[in-house]
């Protein structure tokens, strides 16, 4: 505990201090400054890259070794429906919880209102085709029996590349039902496997953490 309460306020130091030296640099010498933009450009925007992609990094993994071991651990196959039901449900209710409270703090906050014409054009110009591509595939997406279809992956090395967190899962829980049905000496050694990994993307977490206080 002592070790965790470190690290959150060795991250809360980061962002604070963070933050003000962005809103202190911003002030004093502006965004274009010649410092300001090379400290972007070679110190803050790579390390806090570096970060984030770690943590992204490890995902999917984490989550096919999580559930896939989780289910081995439950035993009994007939219980996986139920499991599997309850964690789809709290990824769907989390999603949209999460998606509603963006939509509310949209209208109060307004990000963006203070930017400026020019800068304004240029994003557009440079996202103005993926937030349209974005935008048609939402509208021709119908919520309906196809939504659940698709949760069955073809796929589940594309599912990962494509962040498809649904495909993922089921695919986890399958393997992991698959593992409790076969002989038990047969499946210990993907067992092996699957701890090894959950024990390796932690690690690669712990790592990622250290950088934590700097990333963010």
């Amino acid at each position: 505990p002592t070790r965790r309460s470190s690290d959150l306020t060795k991250i809360l130091l980061g962002l604070l201090v963070g933050a003000c030296a962005g809103i202190l640099a911003n002030a004093t010498l502006g965004g274009d400054h010649a410092v300001v933009a090379w400290t972007n450009a070679y110190v803050a925007g790579p390390v806090g890259q570096v970060f984030l992609r770690l943590l992204f990094m490890v995902v999917m993994p984490l989550v096919f070794a999580s559930i896939a071991l989780g289910v081995t651990g439950i035993g009994d196959v007939r219980r996986v429906g139920r499991i599997g039901g309850k964690t789809l449900a709290y990824f769907l209710v989390t999603t949209a919880l999460s998606a509603t409270l963006g939509l509310l703090l949209v209208y109060p906050v307004r990000p963006g209102a203070d930017i400026t014409p020019e800068i304004r054009a240029e994003l557009m110009a440079t996202y103005a085709g993926d937030a349209a591509d974005k935008l048609a595939k939402a509208k021709t997406a119908e919520f309906g029996i196809d939504t659940f279809v698709n949760i069955v992956t073809r796929n589940p090395f594309k599912s990962a590349v494509d962040l498809d967190m649904l495909g993922v899962i089921f695919f986890a829980l399958m393997f992991g039902a698959a593992l409790t049905m076969i002989d038990r000496e047969r499946a210990k050694p993907m067992i092996a496997w699957l701890e090894a990994l959950s024990d390796v993307v932690i690690a690669i977490v712990g790592m990622a953490m250290k950088l934590a206080p700097l990333g963010v």
